[in-house]
């Protein structure tokens, strides 16, 4: 379910949606794992400029 509202949001801009749903690919949490597509929406993400560092 958190899949569907991140992909929502993602497309109407929000930048920590796009990294949340290329995590989301990148884990195949919700989907089935996608690398290109997490690539992709990590890319989206980071040409707004967004800073998420996880330890």
């Amino acid at each position: 379910m958190a899949f569907y509202w991140f992909q929502k949001a993602a497309g109407k801009g929000y930048k920590e949606s796009m990294h949340n749903l290329a995590l989301q690919y990148y884990k195949g949490e919700g989907t089935e794992k996608d690398l290109e597509m997490a690539l992709h929406w990590y890319q989206k993400a980071a040409n707004k400029k967004i800073l998420l560092l996880k330890l």
